[in-house]
């Protein structure tokens, strides 16, 4: 089933960033290391049934922060 993940507090200047979302189609379901598209909800991430998902956040001076990745069933 979709799922909208909620997604964890980032530290200040930081934001959401997709890097892979399997349920989508190419070229928007894989990006290159550090072009990964900016989230314009960065609350929360509407996961399609049966995919996987990276989502990432990078401060402005591109520094990684952390890493989120789930999956639904």
């Amino acid at each position: 089933e979709a799922v909208d993940f909620r997604l964890p507090p980032i530290l200040p200047g930081a934001q959401w960033q997709l890097s892979v979302d399997t349920s989508r189609e190419a070229p928007l379901d894989l990006f290159a290391t550090g072009e990964e598209a900016l989230l314009q909800d960065q609350q929360t991430y509407y996961l399609s049934p049966r995919s996987s998902v990276i989502l990432l956040t990078r401060g402005k001076d591109g520094q990684k922060f952390q890493t989120a990745l789930t999956e639904a069933k």
